[in-house]
C-alpha cells in the first residue's frame, strides 16, 4: 500500500492496483500504469585546456600524443557511457595523434535514457624542433687587385640537406650572417665566417658555420708592361700569403696583327686559389 501523493515512481512503467471494499468486505480492483521517463540531461565538466609539444613522444614527426584527462560527469538516474571525438570521429584519447596547431576535443556523455551532453577541450601542440642541413664546405677566394673579393653564394657554395619534422625542404628558409671582421686587413690571408641559418614554418632554426678564406692582395711589377717581338719582361709577384691554400695568377697578353704570337713562361711554381 502507497500514498498515492508521496510515492516516488521510478522511471519505466509501474502497475498500481486500486482496490475497493463496501461494508460487508466485498472487494474489487483495477490497475492503472504510471510511466516515467527521464528527460533531464546528464552533467559534464571538461578537463582543462592542454599543450604538447610534437618531441614529446619522440622527434621526427609533426605529431604527438597529449594526455588530456577525464570529465567530470554525473546525472539523475545513471551513466552508461562517455567518448572522445574530433571532427565527430570517435578517437582513442591515449593514442590519438594531435597535429600542430589547435585541436578541439568534443566530450560526450550518455546516461541511461539516452539523454547527453558535451563539452569541449582544447589541445594546443606545438613544433619544437629544429631543422638540419649540411653547410657548404670550406673554401677559399681571392682578392682582386683593389682589395676586392667575391663570396657570393654561386661561388662558396649553399646548403644543402635540408630537412625538417614539418615543414616540406622547399618552404624552409635559408639564410646567412657574415662576419668579415677576419677580413679587413687586405694584404694579410684572413677568413670570413659565414652563420648559416635555416628556419622552418613554426620558428624554430639551426645555425651552422661556413669558414671562406680569403686571400690576401697580391703585388705585381713589371720591367716593362710592353713586350715587342723577341723580348721580354720581368714581373714580380709578391704576396704575405703564408696559408697552404696556394695562389693562381691569370697572365692576360694582347696580341696584335701581324705580330708573332706571344708567349709566356713562368718559373717557378704555379698553385691554384679559386675564385680569381
Amino acid at each position: 500500500t502507497i500514498d498515492p501523493a508521496t510515492y516516488l515512481f521510478p522511471i519505466g512503467t509501474t502497475t498500481v492496483t486500486w482496490i475497493v471494499t463496501d461494508g460487508s468486505g466485498n472487494t474489487s480492483d483495477c490497475t492503472q500504469s504510471v510511466t516515467v521517463t527521464d528527460d533531464e540531461d546528464p552533467t559534464i565538466s571538461c578537463p582543462v585546456a592542454v599543450t604538447g609539444n610534437t618531441s614529446d613522444d619522440g622527434t621526427g614527426n609533426c605529431t604527438t600524443t597529449v594526455t588530456l584527462g577525464t570529465p567530470t560527469t554525473g546525472d539523475n538516474c545513471s551513466v552508461s557511457g562517455l567518448i572522445a571525438q574530433v571532427s565527430g570521429v570517435t578517437i582513442d584519447p591515449a593514442t590519438y595523434l594531435f597535429p600542430i596547431g589547435t585541436t578541439t576535443v568534443t566530450w560526450t556523455v550518455t546516461d541511461g535514457s539516452g539523454n547527453t551532453s558535451y563539452c569541449d577541450q582544447s589541445v594546443t601542440v606545438t613544433d619544437d624542433e629544429d631543422p638540419d642541413f649540411t653547410e657548404p664546405e670550406e673554401i677559399l677566394i681571392c682578392r682582386d687587385l683593389d682589395c676586392s673579393f667575391n663570396a657570393d653564394t654561386l661561388i662558396t657554395g649553399y646548403v644543402t640537406d635540408e630537412t625538417d619534422n614539418c615543414t616540406p625542404s622547399a618552404q624552409l628558409n635559408a639564410t646567412f650572417v657574415d662576419d668579415e671582421t677576419g677580413v679587413a686587413d687586405c694584404s694579410v690571408a684572413g677568413y670570413i665566417e659565414r652563420t648559416w641559418i635555416l628556419t622552418d614554418a613554426s620558428g624554430n632554426s639551426t645555425e651552422k658555420i661556413q669558414i671562406i678564406w680569403v686571400e690576401p692582395t697580391v703585388s705585381l711589377t713589371a720591367d716593362s708592361d710592353t713586350i715587342c717581338d723577341n723580348t721580354a719582361t720581368n714581373i714580380l709577384v709578391e704576396s704575405t700569403n703564408t696559408t697552404t691554400n696556394g695562389i693562381r695568377y691569370t697572365w692576360t697578353v694582347n696580341d696584335y696583327p701581324d705580330v708573332v704570337e706571344p708567349k709566356i713562361v713562368i718559373a717557378g711554381k704555379q698553385v691554384d686559389c679559386n675564385g680569381l
